[in-house]
């Protein structure tokens, strides 16, 4: 398990750096790297205990999403809109978990940004050998503000 994240000490523990005739970056691009997955496993609180995955976030923001993160039990996917934490596969949590066959992010054009989840479930019926069909059962439109 990583270090507790620090929102505080972020800066300075990963050398960021301001310029004011290129873009910013980090004094050493390893420890950006590094920060980055800090902060991902301190929002998601995400880890494995035993078998189970445990979700238990140390930050709670108005939402967010994991994506596709593949694991031995196949891909999890994550999505927290506030009320409920949507999964992929089955995660234990003091949040109330919903779990689907398949979260999708649609809207996610560079030109045309609307970014909205699809949770979807694999349709009854159908042939084995076509390929599985699946039904949006719960869509999530995020809100974007100053602290998202």
């Amino acid at each position: 398990q990583p270090a507790p994240y620090d929102p505080a000490q972020w800066r300075a523990r990963s050398g960021w750096r301001f310029h004011a005739d290129r873009p910013w970056d980090f004094a050493d691009p390893l420890a950006g790297i590094e920060l980055a997955g800090e902060m991902l496993w301190a929002v998601c609180g995400l880890r494995r205990q035993g078998d189970a995955w445990q979700v238990e976030p140390s930050v709670f923001l108005e939402w967010w999403a994991l994506l596709d993160l593949p694991t031995g039990d196949g891909s999890l996917s994550l999505v927290w809109d506030g009320d409920t934490l949507h999964a992929t596969l089955p995660v234990q949590s003091s949040r109330p978990p919903a779990l689907y066959d398949r979260i999708r992010a649609t809207g996610t054009d560079e030109f045309h940004f609307d970014l909205h989840f699809d949770m979807q479930q694999a349709r009854a019926g159908g042939e084995s050998s076509r390929p599985a069909t699946y039904e949006t059962v719960h869509h999530f439109h995020p809100r974007f503000t100053a602290q998202s």
